[in-house]
């Protein structure tokens, strides 16, 4: 028993090592096809787990990812596919609904995720990645699964990293280049 624990623990850090490098990725593109490389092996973690709600969720993100693959080349159809998304989100919640209040987190955290995809520019993008990555945070932190504790974590450091690298510098709360003038 132990064992297998072990073994599915193992399943989640490797799928969530591979995907939290995802928001280090330099741009939108290589963010979402790290993600939907990595996601199959998150979803083996959540089903051994047997935490079908998170299957379904990440089995909806693997779907958001490669919509927003297709939207930056293709808008029309990229959006038609997000746009699907939005009943594919409710029903599988409404397939696992239990009335608590992870239920209500999880559906409003598929989609503030769902509408990152939305954003062409950096900066609205790696923002709605924030606010998503805390109600992940949220959600997994009542699980089993360790390591989507930790990785939520880390996604959440790295998207804040390469958001705060998109700030006009009067935003920024210190000076990055600080010189001393001479007395």
């Amino acid at each position: 028993m132990l064992s297998e624990f072990i073994l599915i623990q193992a399943i989640g850090f490797l799928g969530y090592a591979l995907y939290s490098a995802s928001s280090f990725a330099k741009d939108k593109r290589q963010n979402l096809i790290m993600e939907v490389a990595t996601l199959s092996i998150i979803v083996v973690h959540w089903y051994l787990l047997d935490e079908m709600i998170f299957v379904f969720c990440n089995l909806i993100w693997m779907y958001f990812s490669l919509a927003g693959i297709v939207k930056d080349k293709y808008k029309g159809l990229g959006t038609l596919m997000l746009l699907s998304c939005v009943p594919l989100i409710l029903l599988s919640s409404l397939s696992q609904w239990k009335g608590s209040l992870i239920d209500y987190t999880i559906l409003i955290g598929m989609y503030v995720t769902l509408a990152s995809r939305y954003f062409t520019d950096e900066f609205n993008f790696r923002t709605v990645c924030i606010i998503a990555s805390l109600f992940a945070l949220f959600n997994v932190s009542w699980t089993a699964s360790v390591p989507s504790v930790v990785f939520s974590v880390v996604f959440l450091v790295g998207h804040l990293r390469a958001g705060y690298k998109l700030l006009p510098e009067s935003f920024v709360f210190y000076k990055r280049d600080v010189t001393v003038a001479a007395e």
